[in-house]
């Protein structure tokens, strides 16, 4: 008897329009929940395989061991591979294997060099990021700064927390 006046209840209580309506949230909350899922895995799935490819650091700024600091610090932080740091620039033919290229620059560095370099790395359209070795105001930059604004693939990075946070944000976003 008690079981038939719960049914009565449950019948009163809900209809097959409430059942329906019922219905539809599920199916909807599902669907996106399944995309929302799936462009979280695509994003995911970009970094881990970016995160994987090399990366160079081109010193150009004339000091011989000017990117170790920052090289080391990207090594412990143990996401990315471990930078190869070069002063030669004729690893630039080597580029179009890495995923990124770090060219350390200060006041001291040649600009017809640094042009050359940087356009090619333009017509690989490798995603660059210009560190000025910890100097805020190097005059570099701004001697070069037509040429560094053409290309859109690039940031410029002050200090070595801000070029760990740009490395991060590059390889976190920029497509193969």
């Amino acid at each position: 008897m008690e079981a038939t006046s719960t049914l009565e209840l449950a019948s009163r209580l809900l209809d097959w329009k409430d059942l329906l309506l019922a219905g539809y949230w599920l199916v909807g909350a599902t669907i996106v929940g399944v995309l929302f899922l799936w462009f979280v895995f695509r994003k995911q799935w970009r970094f881990f395989k970016n995160i994987n490819k090399p990366i160079i650091f081109i010193n150009l700024s004339g000091i011989s061991d000017g990117m170790d600091v920052e090289a080391k610090l990207l090594q412990r932080s143990r996401f990315f591979c471990t930078p190869e740091v070069t002063s030669d620039c004729r690893s630039i033919d080597l580029v179009e294997k890495q995923s990124l290229v770090v060219i350390g620059v200060s006041d001291a560095t040649d600009v017809k060099q640094f042009e050359a370099i940087y356009q090619k790395i333009a017509t690989l359209t490798k995603p660059t990021v210009i560190y000025t070795l910890g100097a805020r105001g190097t005059s570099f930059v701004s001697k070069s700064e037509a040429l560094i604004k053409g290309y859109s693939f690039h940031t410029i990075a002050t200090t070595p927390l801000r070029l760990v946070s740009d490395i991060f944000a590059i390889l976190s976003t920029f497509p193969e």
